[in-house]
């Protein structure tokens, strides 16, 4: 890997590591300026508070979009389905907190979004973890896909848009979720699936050759 490639690495982690703090600190202070964190869900809260909404709806899409792109990256999966259904489901996370109102059609919306925000995202870390299994190596898989598949789970729960899933709860699994996916990129070593090459003779020094 050469410096540039190296730089864009770091690059790529850093923003992954700026939305995933912006993200857990605007969902954690909107959620305890809230008089009512555990009997209401997220989005109640978001009536109250429509510009911390937007930009947690802004910082959640933007980590989740940064981190499954740097696995994508990680495992080298280059996919034009699996940019557009990312991209796609990400975008739902930003039409979720503009279109919330109280008419019926704005509310079916907002619920229909957020589901979508939850399953397509699901799909692509899906995706990831099928790519990480036809590795060869199984067993420097299990790590990954462990870690991924408990942050996939735990989306899908934190999307839902249920009365009794409250704003904490909802906030506690989503920052499980981002920072589970932050740690594997940052923890994952990675291991190479190619095995090194032993030279079939060994090295000689040059006295030994001469002599």
């Amino acid at each position: 890997m050469g410096k540039k490639d190296k730089d864009i690495g770091l690059y790529k982690r850093i923003m992954c590591g700026v939305a995933v703090l912006a993200s857990i600190t605007i969902s954690f202070v909107m959620v305890f300026i809230s008089d009512t964190p555990t009997t209401i869900p997220l989005s109640a809260i978001g009536y109250q508070n429509r510009l911390l909404f937007f930009f947690w709806g802004v910082t959640t899409s933007s980590a989740v979009y940064f981190n499954l792109k740097l696995m994508a990256r990680n495992l080298k999966f280059k996919s034009i389905i699996f940019d557009w259904v990312l991209i796609i489901g990400c975008s739902m996370a930003i039409v979720t907190v503009i279109v919330m109102g109280y008419h019926p059609v704005r509310r079916i919306i907002h619920v229909g979004s957020a589901g979508l925000f939850g399953v397509l995202t699901v799909m692509c870390v899906l995706a990831l973890l099928i790519v990480k299994l036809r590795k060869k190596s199984k067993l420097s898989s299990i790590p990954y896909l462990t870690a991924v598949a408990v942050a996939g789970v735990i989306f899908i729960f934190a999307s839902a848009q249920v009365g009794w899933f409250t704003a904490l709860t909802q906030v506690i699994l989503a920052t499980a979720c981002l920072v589970t996916m932050f740690a594997t990129n940052f923890l994952e070593k990675w291991p190479s699936d190619e095995k090194k090459i032993e030279p079939l003779i060994e090295p000689t020094s040059l006295n030994d050759t001469v002599g």
